[in-house]
């Protein structure tokens, strides 16, 4: 398997001017995947209204010109974060996941980074910044 990669996973907080968990994971220079996740169970929530999705595409169309600036993109999907980390894993191996603690909670809650993704690189962990 090739290097471990960190993954900066991006849900509410879309800007790169002072994103703590982006700048934190740059620093760890090992390659790094930028995600964010259309997560349907969070789509089908009352308040994830036509509009509130409008404007999460207007940010992740306003993010992707600076990162391609600098040679990176982020990575839109619309599946469970779970699912997603499940594939990053098979395919690279993930060392770490960086995002800002409001965002990683449920998931750290909800789901043992490190047990439950087969084959996980040995260490892995979740990084929740401020």
């Amino acid at each position: 398997m090739p290097l471990a990669v960190d993954v900066v996973w991006f849900k509410r907080y879309l800007r790169l001017r002072d994103h703590a968990p982006l700048a934190q994971a740059i620093g760890q220079g090992r390659p790094l995947i930028l995600r964010y996740v259309h997560q349907p169970s969070i789509c089908a929530l009352p308040d994830h209204a036509p509009r509130r999705h409008r404007f999460v595409e207007e940010c992740l169309t306003d993010i992707q010109q600076p990162l391609a600036m600098v040679g990176r993109s982020m990575l839109v999907c619309a599946a469970e974060m779970i699912t997603v980390l499940e594939h990053v894993q098979r395919q690279h191996g993930i060392q770490t996941l960086h995002g800002h603690a409001y965002e990683t909670d449920a998931l750290d809650a909800s789901w043992s980074f490190a047990s439950s993704v087969p084959g996980c690189t040995p260490g892995c962990r979740l990084a929740a910044a401020g």
